[in-house]
């Protein structure tokens, strides 16, 4: 128990009591928010988690081109109306290693900015993009988006 004076410091009958469970509850309550927080944190930055976790197994690094993006759009019903939603989009690229070409399809998830990071090298003249390959197998590839 914790004890601190009220007011004035000569009456001895105007104590007030803190209890410890009080500051455990304010504890709790504080870890709990911080998890909620950080459960939605991580669910907004999935895509960049996974994508940064899939670029550290790919050592190797080469320019490419970007052949093809198609949206994987489905179309859903409510109350308000019909919605096309773009949950992931399909990729191809071409790049070439030591004189061999190869060609990569990838699934890219649409969160944060990917849609905007795409529709710009789809837009650029000359569509380069930063390929990832395995070094012990230069198949195994995966898109570098910023």
């Amino acid at each position: 128990m914790i004890e601190f004076l009220k007011g004035n410091t000569h009456n001895r009958y105007s104590v007030i009591t803190f209890y410890y469970w009080d500051i455990k509850s304010i504890m709790i309550t504080i870890l709990i928010m911080i998890g909620i927080v950080g459960f939605f944190g991580v669910m907004f930055y999935y895509p960049q988690i996974v994508q940064s976790i899939k670029l550290m197994s790919h050592e190797q690094s080469v320019n490419g081109k970007l052949i093809s993006v198609t949206p994987q759009s489905n179309l859903t019903q409510s109350e308000l109306g019909n919605k096309l939603e773009t949950h992931h989009f399909l990729v191809s690229f071409s790049y070439e290693v030591d004189g061999k070409s190869y060609i990569g399809n990838e699934l890219i998830l649409s969160a944060g900015n990917v849609k905007y990071q795409l529709y710009k090298i789809l837009e650029s003249k000359d569509k380069k993009v930063e390929i990832r390959y395995a070094k012990e197998d230069a198949s195994k590839s995966i898109l570098v988006l910023e």
